[in-house]
């Protein structure tokens, strides 16, 4: 296995998909603001959302990124009630 391949692998393994739910949810506009403000953070992968369901899924390189992706959605005003 070449080092490339290795690292791949490696990150692929790391990473991990959270679903949450957001009562504020409220629209496609709340989606896409998650979205936007969410990807700034270096690590969130793919953000993707449902108004009907008011739930959030999130592709993170790491556990650790939680508690800033937790704070981020409390500051932009779509605080997590809970982790799906």
């Amino acid at each position: 296995m070449s080092i490339i391949s290795s690292i791949a692998f490696s990150n692929k393994e790391r990473a991990m998909t959270k679903t949450f739910f957001v009562p504020a949810i409220s629209c496609q506009h709340c989606v896409m603001t998650i979205k936007r403000e969410l990807s700034a953070i270096s690590g969130v992968g793919k953000v993707e959302g449902d108004p009907q369901t008011k739930q959030v899924t999130v592709t993170l390189s790491s556990e650790d990124l939680l508690p800033k992706v937790k704070e981020l959605m409390t500051e932009i005003g779509y605080p997590i009630a809970k982790e799906v």
